[in-house]
């Protein structure tokens, strides 16, 4: 049987063993027991020193040459890359903490070319319906030389990130200190602009908008926003017809339908419109209001349950890139104060 390779990660017992491997070799280069340059043992020794099966190992060597941590000399082993910095990485984390991490794949997408833009890989992760909290993922990638952060974001949530001392940015609107590094968006002046015109023709009808938890700041900021929209149209009826929804929103979906009875629902989170249209799925023979779906979320081109597309995309693609780039600078300029290599 093989043996567990010490770790103070609590999750590594979930991990593959070439990855706890791999992890254990990267945390020795960082902490310079193997400097830049220097000859790892053999396969057959790293084996046996971890306990494990030379496969194991051989994978394990194959995760850090992808990394650049080392890489192979024909007939002559296995080397650090001479080029490294053992105390960077080029490895940005982006955490989504206790929130279905669905709603944010374009998210991750956009981040993830910007860290590539700037000569950075990406590391995703979530804790959505898990025991474990963002702590306990740090622990497990120690190779993250900074932070990008989103979902619900707590107190407990920044004394984590602080206990890291890993440069970091808040992705979203929260109720946290103006010296928090915070990446906010425009939320009035976007919803003004991509709803005004869409909703202008609905003024005199019952309208209602689905967005997510109330728990959000954004969300409650959506919320008004939406409210003000409804004010500049004249419409009437407003009160109660912008409905929060946690997860997919299914059951308080059905009571809207069936005890508001719209005319109009504008539903703008992409797990809303999973529980908007399994509502409608279920109850075929209920009758559906007018529907405008974002399509920030990419619902099918054509569906049987919304009627108008509309792209309200409440952090556009050049505030997520400015996101990656401040965090990155100020990687540099930390790295300076230490008198290090940018």
């Amino acid at each position: 049987m093989h043996k567990r390779i010490p770790s103070n990660d609590p999750l590594a017992q979930y991990s593959p063993l070439s990855w706890q491997v791999a992890r254990d070799l990267i945390g020795k280069i960082q902490s310079g027991a193997y400097r830049p340059g220097d000859k790892l043992e053999s396969i057959r020794n790293l084996a046996s020193k971890y306990g494990v099966g030379r496969q194991v190992v051989l994978s394990a060597l194959n995760r850090l040459a992808s990394l650049d941590y080392v890489y192979a000399e024909p007939r002559s082993g296995v080397f650090v890359n001479p080029e490294l910095e053992p105390e960077r990485s080029f490895r940005l984390g982006f955490f989504v903490n206790r929130v279905d991490p669905s709603i944010s794949g374009r998210t991750l997408n956009l981040l993830n070319q910007a860290a590539c833009a700037v000569g950075y890989h990406l590391v995703f992760g979530f804790n959505h319906e898990e025991d474990f909290t963002l702590a306990d993922w740090l622990a497990r990638r120690r190779m993250l030389d900074g932070l990008l952060v989103t979902g619900l974001v707590d107190d407990t949530v920044l004394k984590e990130i602080a206990a890291e001392h890993l440069p970091y940015t808040i992705l979203g609107h929260y109720d946290i200190p103006d010296e928090i590094p915070q990446v906010k968006a425009d939320i009035r002046k976007v919803v003004s602009r991509v709803l005004t015109p869409i909703l202008t023709p609905f003024a005199h009808r019952r309208i209602a908008s689905v967005v997510g938890p109330w728990e959000l700041r954004a969300d409650r900021e959506l919320a008004e926003a939406i409210r003000e929209v409804y004010r500049r149209i004249g419409c009437r009826d407003t009160d109660g017809l912008v409905l929060h929804c946690p997860n997919d929103g299914y059951a308080d979906i059905a009571e809207l339908i069936e005890t508001e009875r719209p005319d109009v629902v504008y539903v703008h989170g992409q797990s809303q419109l999973t529980g908007y249209y399994r509502y409608f799925h279920l109850h075929p023979k209920e009758t559906r209001p007018y529907t405008i779906v974002n399509t920030w979320n990419a619902p099918p081109s054509k569906s049987a349950f919304f009627d108008a597309k509309v792209k309200c995309q409440l952090f556009p693609d050049s505030l997520l890139a400015r996101a990656v780039r401040d965090l990155t600078d100020r990687i540099d300029h930390a790295r300076l104060k230490r008198g290090e290599r940018p």
